[in-house]
């Protein structure tokens, strides 16, 4: 396999969203010039809306021969069909291929600003066992942006992973946000493990299993005959946040739909919190959704934000007590949750998380 990215872009092109259009091939655009200057990329690009109307534009092509995305806007969104048959053209193009020029990487972005609607030819369970297929088998990496609806709910009922959807606002500030959510996908698959990634997103943390004793960086208590991570003890976040320094983002507790008025989510406002935008970074904050089900529905969230604090290891991410407030969850049922950032060294937790999880 060579070591670049097959970007596939899948862009509803329905009726409704004449209003962002302009907005939205301006954000594609910059996104992708943006990339231009890594020249890892090549851009297929299909469009959709009624049954009758896919559209494929161009195919494999690479990043820095794209200039434009021109979107436009009709009829209803047939998304199952568009999505099945964009899965089974880009899985017949890559068979052809020989494998030692088969790219290491497939991200296949989905983004759309409503429901399916209309599709004929495809049912959500045949969607569903292609998504699962591809990802498990051939590591395919699937993002739904979704304006106008929870996308992590949409897209999960379709079986993706919810850690990679994320809603955006049906307005030029939303487009701005889904454009910056991308940006930041590309940045996490070239800095962290490829394969490695989804593997934090899936696993249970563990129950029982014990730190191994090391000579250096550790601890030992002997009248509790614990082991204490000293670098953990060192890595405390503040109870109180009210500035923040220019590599430092305050993560907090949100909820899918982005309504960021009340407790710390109201104060991320003020660094950059985008409304409408659930989950992920925005400005100088990034958003964990703890408000739509219980601990093991948070836990996909906690740990995408683990993998990608990981890969933005110049970043220093300051943990709220997320979920300890209006969602009314006890720091004995959260803490757990950052089991795996014990050993991340830019995550500073709060200290009554870390009293726990010692």
């Amino acid at each position: 396999m060579k070591d670049y990215i097959d970007m596939v872009l899948l862009l509803d092109s329905s009726g409704s969203m004449q209003s962002i259009k302009a907005d939205m091939e301006g954000a594609l655009v910059n996104l992708l010039t943006e990339q231009k200057q890594f020249n890892d990329v090549v851009v297929s690009f299909y469009q959709f809306n009624s049954p009758d109307c896919y559209q494929e534009v161009f195919v494999a092509k690479p990043i820095k021969d794209v200039d434009k995305i021109t979107l436009n806007p009709s009829g209803m969104t047939a998304l199952i069909d568009a999505w099945c048959m964009t899965i089974d053209r880009t899985g017949e193009r890559l068979a052809k291929m020989e494998e030692k020029d088969r790219p290491s990487k497939v991200l296949f972005v989905v983004i759309t600003d409503g429901h399916e609607n209309s599709s004929q030819e495809f049912t959500k369970k045949q969607l569903e066992k292609r998504i699962k297929r591809q990802e498990d088998k051939y590591n395919w990496k699937f993002q739904y942006l979704g304006a106008n609806q929870i996308a992590s709910e949409v897209a999960y009922d379709y079986g993706m992973r919810k850690g990679r959807t994320s809603s955006y606002d049906h307005s030029s500030k939303g487009v701005q946000a889904m454009y910056s959510e991308m940006s930041n996908s590309f940045d996490m698959m070239r800095k962290s493990n490829w394969k490695a990634e989804d593997v934090s997103a899936v696993e249970p943390v563990p129950q029982t299993q014990k730190p191994k004793k090391k000579i250096f960086g550790w601890l030992f208590n002997n009248s509790e005959k614990a082991v204490v991570d000293i670098s953990l003890i060192n890595r405390i976040a503040p109870k109180q946040i009210i500035e923040l320094s220019d590599n430092e983002i305050f993560v907090f507790g949100s909820n899918l739909l982005g309504h960021h008025d009340g407790g710390a989510a109201k104060m991320a406002m003020k660094w950059g919190a985008v409304w409408g935008q659930g989950a992920g970074l925005q400005g100088q904050t990034y958003a964990i959704p703890t408000m739509h089900g219980g601990v093991n529905e948070i836990k996909p969230y906690v740990d995408d934000f683990i993998v990608f604090a990981k890969s933005h290891p110049e970043k220093k991410f300051l943990v709220t007590e997320i979920g300890c407030g209006i969602a009314g969850f006890k720091p004995e049922q959260i803490a757990p949750l950052f089991e795996k950032a014990k050993t991340v060294q830019n995550i500073y937790l709060p200290k009554r998380f870390i009293d726990i999880i010692q």
